[in-house]
């Protein structure tokens, strides 16, 4: 299996997307890898883009098409180099990053910061949704929040407990890799939540090997409903 996606450090990104005409580009052959077709009669003959707006138009309809209509850059003015950069310190931040620290970054005012990352949670909420587990996949616990003062850990913690399930793609002549992965907020880590879990993801085609099963509940296999 092909691998759709590959790691940048820092310096690979900025090699890669280092101006407007390059992200614009890249964002034309990921949205369209043989080609942007006009919208309006399918045609995929444009005359050069227009200077000041992201539009080409169609030398067949004189429709003006525009690569960024329906994704997150959706009639923005910021530029796509911005928000490639912003998406690029979203997904390498473990923590979360702030409006205010994208801002700083970015050299925005705090209220278009605040909106780019508000469309970029919608989008991975969106896109998130429309994810499958596929082949093997295997559920675990973790807990997340503020370690209190003298508090548990583990189970017994007063973190919130999030089942995590994780898909295993095998992949010719190699290992199992891994794939995508699926959270769930539960209020206590039992058998009875991750049996929930199982029926209101219904991942077809996937069966969960659970370790809390196999520790707790005599080694059940967990078969995903076709």
């Amino acid at each position: 299996m092909e691998k759709r996606y590959h790691e940048r450090n820092l310096m690979d990104f900025f090699t890669s997307f280092a101006s407007e005409e390059i992200c614009e580009q890249y964002l034309i052959k990921v949205r369209f890898p043989d080609g942007m077709p006009c919208l309006k009669c399918g045609k995929k003959d444009f005359y050069p883009r227009l200077k000041d707006r992201r539009a080409y138009q169609c030398k067949a309809c004189k429709f003006f098409n525009r690569p960024v209509a329906g994704t997150i850059f959706h009639r923005t003015h910021t530029p796509l180099l911005e928000w490639f950069v912003a998406i690029f310190l979203v997904a390498f931040d473990k923590r979360g990053l702030s409006a205010l620290l994208l801002s700083e970054e970015l050299g925005l005012n705090c209220i278009t910061a605040r909106a780019m990352l508000s469309r970029m949670r919608r989008g991975m909420e969106k896109r998130d949704a429309a994810y499958k587990l596929r082949g093997c996949a295997e559920i675990d616990e973790m807990f997340i929040g503020a370690s209190t003062e003298g508090g548990k850990r583990g189970r017994g913690t007063e973190k919130t407990p999030v089942l995590v399930a994780v898909s295993y793609v095998p992949v010719k002549g190699k290992e199992e890799v891994a794939g995508f992965a699926k959270l769930l907020v539960v209020d206590e880590v039992n058998e009875e939540a991750v049996l929930k879990y199982r029926f209101n993801r219904r991942h077809r085609r996937a069966e969960l090997f659970d370790r809390l099963l196999r520790a707790c509940w005599n080694r059940r296999k967990l078969h995903i409903l076709r």
